[in-house]
């Protein structure tokens, strides 16, 4: 099994940026031994750099970019280092590997990149990732590395995620004001889309804890986004406390044998007809550049059947991309059911949405390259409605 660990700035620098939690970071690396040990493979997708650079600078985190690769630049290299040390400690190997928005955008250097994956695991090296700030720009940048791992895991076909943080779980309100709060023990793929809309809208699940902290760029949303692109994918994914890591062994063995794992933190289970491996899957781990509003018989045919998308079942068009941009499709809530490359711009679509195919002609001339706004070799559905 190949298992994906994320564990964030806040869990891994103090709240006031003065020291580093070896504690934290050498569990996380035993615990990448451990399962390895078990016959696992483990890829730890970690954060901490621009926190770490600032620490080794004496200086607060900055708002300029330039500055922040300086300090990611600075960190970057003291953290591979604390990485280094604490698997020679624990007999183990490591190697750093820094991805960017393009390795994800451009299919040949995805491809790459997973080679590179494969070939490290296969020599019993754990990768530490990061993302490379030092050439990512404000436009092009992958932005948190909770969407890191989830995509990292789309990469490499990992089977279990776990998104390590502050806070022990995701509650239905905030423990430390009230007391009737719960731990979500589990929650099913098909519940996300819903889950995520009312906590961007605040009518649940936003205690003040799971907030990002000054050093982090995620929070509880990013990590709900993060859980549908991995589940998506066939992964499930498990939000936790980083002090835990050291029951991530014992967790995973309990999935393995009874297929719960439902001790500690919150799990999203994955959903239960993933996008396929190959072409859909890398689909999921494209930025939408906008979106197509779907009626709610195209919607059910593209969510169920995955099937080609016409003009006739479009309903408008929200954003602003060109031909073969990928863009979410949605339902007439405007939950996402999928994740597709159009065939047509934007404007285009706005100008063809409603209509049939034989009327595509007359409504754009020899503009008209194709019958379909996208086929179903380009669709990658990232939510069933049954």
């Amino acid at each position: 099994m190949r298992v994906v660990i994320k564990v964030g700035t806040s869990s891994l620098v103090s709240a006031d940026g003065s020291c580093v939690r070896l504690s934290v970071l050498a569990n996380v690396c035993e615990t990448a031994m451990r399962l390895r040990a078990a016959g696992h493979q483990t890829i730890i997708v970690t954060s901490g750099a621009v926190g770490m650079g600032c620490m080794r600078m004496g200086c607060p985190r900055p708002t300029d970019l330039g500055d922040l690769q300086a300090m990611a630049a600075v960190g970057g290299m003291a953290l591979s280092r604390l990485y280094e040390q604490a698997f020679e400690l624990t007999g183990g190997r490591c190697a750093q590997v820094l991805l960017t928005y393009s390795t994800f955008g451009s299919k040949e250097q995805f491809r790459t990149a997973k080679r590179a994956f494969d070939s490290l695991l296969r020599h019993g090296v754990t990768p530490i990732v990061n993302e490379n700030d030092v050439v990512s720009c404000e436009e092009l940048q992958i932005g948190d590395n909770d969407t890191l791992a989830a995509m990292v895991a789309t990469m490499v076909d990992a089977e279990l995620v776990f998104l390590l943080t502050d806070v022990d779980a995701l509650y239905t309100a905030d423990p430390g004001s009230d007391p009737s709060a719960r731990r979500i023990t589990r929650v099913h793929h098909g519940c996300l889309p819903e889950l995520r809309r009312r906590f961007a809208a605040g009518e649940a699940f936003d205690p003040p804890p799971v907030r990002s902290g000054q050093w982090g760029t995620g929070g509880m949303g990013t990590k709900l986004a993060a859980a549908q692109i991995a589940t998506s994918c066939g992964a499930d994914t498990i939000i936790m406390r980083a002090e835990d890591a050291h029951n991530i062994a014992e967790l995973v063995a309990d999935i393995v044998a009874s297929g719960t794992g439902e001790g500690v933190g919150t799990m999203f289970a994955a959903s239960e007809e993933p996008a396929r491996k190959g072409h859909t899957r890398w689909l999921t781990t494209q930025t939408p550049l906008g979106r197509v509003v779907l009626d709610a018989g195209a919607a059910a045919a593209v969510a169920e059947h995955r099937s080609t998308l016409f003009p006739a079942g479009v309903k408008g068009v929200e954003g602003k991309f060109n031909v073969n941009d990928a863009v979410d499709l949605v339902d007439p809530l405007g939950e996402t059911v999928a994740r597709a490359l159009v065939n047509y711009s934007s404007v285009e679509i706005a100008r063809i949405a409603g209509h049939s195919t034989v009327e595509l002609d007359s409504l754009l001339g020899a503009d008209a390259r194709a019958k379909s706004i996208c086929t179903r070799e380009n669709i990658a559905v990232m939510r069933r409605l049954s």
